[in-house]
């Protein structure tokens, strides 16, 4: 058998994909399942409320429960599979990867993801009231707690079979006959578009609202915000664990006998700082992070006027690339450095 048919985690066709997952999340909203996993459902719905309070409070008290009990599940199962931030991480496969860790693509990612909505939203509504309604927020907290929840497939398959389990979840929630277009769309705007150099999302699509917003919020705080470079790094090490970099980390790591199981984004780094290859990988990647961030198109073309940030993130990615380099820092130390500068 190859590597990939031995992956744990076998996700290649939509149906069957969504036909096993729909049950985990229903067992969330139902309570069946373990104390420690009911504990991540209520503090994720206490995230979710919170920002129902904080960026639209005017939504109603139905829209806000569908919202809340459906994200909140998403969420909890994304930190089940995927592990609840990067010193937490687990490994994930499917039918074209195997063995990746989530540094980044965890439950933090997603939860900041939903947040990135709710802000972008508000901001739209400054300049145009009315754009994001009860509706959109209604909808904001499972687009975005279930955009990555399938993943290892490869690109476009994932969001494609996220998109669609997510509709289905809200037609059952809201106990619809047919599957909610909207929240698929917005899920499927998250998609990389290699010819766009942005998400898919592009004037005159249907449902636009929904794609600008998941669209936006998918990198709003990776470009636009300081968490951006520290976010970065986490990133760099869960792609070199992917087929597009040759599992790179995995077999460097497979060779060492450092094991992936348990490791944290620290471990991972301090990891990188003994081996050669990976040394010179991670100069390479991090090289490119500033150009990526200096030229990345937002699905917005407004968000550089409404977020400031762009430039400072990038200025200071160029900065970490130099001073790894020039031997100035460890791989490590650009992590820590990352953290200085997005709590400052």
């Amino acid at each position: 058998m190859t590597n990939f048919e031995q992956s744990p985690t076998q996700e290649a066709i939509d149906e069957q994909v969504v036909g096993a997952i729909v049950p985990r999340i229903e067992a969330y909203l139902q309570g069946d399942v373990s104390p420690e996993q009911q504990a991540a459902y209520l503090d994720a719905g206490r995230y979710i409320a919170d920002l129902y309070d904080e960026f639209a409070p005017e939504t109603a008290a139905e829209a806000r429960e569908t919202g809340t009990v459906l994200g909140a599940a998403g969420l909890a199962l994304v930190q089940e599979r995927f592990g609840r931030d990067e010193y937490s991480p687990k490994l994930y496969g499917g039918s074209y990867e195997n063995r990746v860790l989530a540094t980044y693509h965890h439950a933090g990612h997603s939860r900041m993801f939903i947040r990135s909505m709710f802000v972008y939203a508000a901001k739209v509504n400054q300049q145009e009231p009315g754009t994001y309604g009860p509706d959109e927020y209604m909808r904001f907290p499972a687009i975005g707690a279930f955009h990555d929840l399938i993943m290892g497939n490869g690109r476009g398959h994932d969001e494609r079979q996220s998109a669609l389990l997510a509709s289905r979840l809200m037609q059952r929630v809201q106990g619809a006959t047919a599957e909610d277009e909207e929240t698929a769309a917005g899920v499927a705007a998250t998609t990389w578009d290699d010819q766009l150099g942005a998400q898919s999302v592009k004037d005159g699509q249907s449902h636009l609202r929904y794609r600008r917003a998941a669209g936006v919020a998918d990198l709003l705080s990776s470009v636009f915000e300081a968490t951006g470079p520290y976010a970065a790094v986490c990133l760099m090490i869960e792609d070199m664990c992917k087929r597009k970099e040759d599992q790179l980390f995995v077999k460097e790591a497979d060779a060492a006998g450092f094991s992936l199981e348990g490791a944290t984004i620290e471990d991972c780094l301090q990891f990188v700082d003994t081996v050669p290859v990976l040394q010179a990988r991670f100069a390479e990647i991090l090289g490119g992070q500033a150009g990526f961030a200096a030229g990345f198109k937002p699905a917005d073309p407004r968000l550089d006027a409404m977020f400031a940030g762009r430039s400072a993130n990038v200025a200071f990615r160029r900065e970490l690339s130099e001073r790894y380099n020039a031997g100035d820092m460890s791989a490590l130390q650009t992590l820590q450095a990352s953290r200085d500068f997005m709590r400052a």
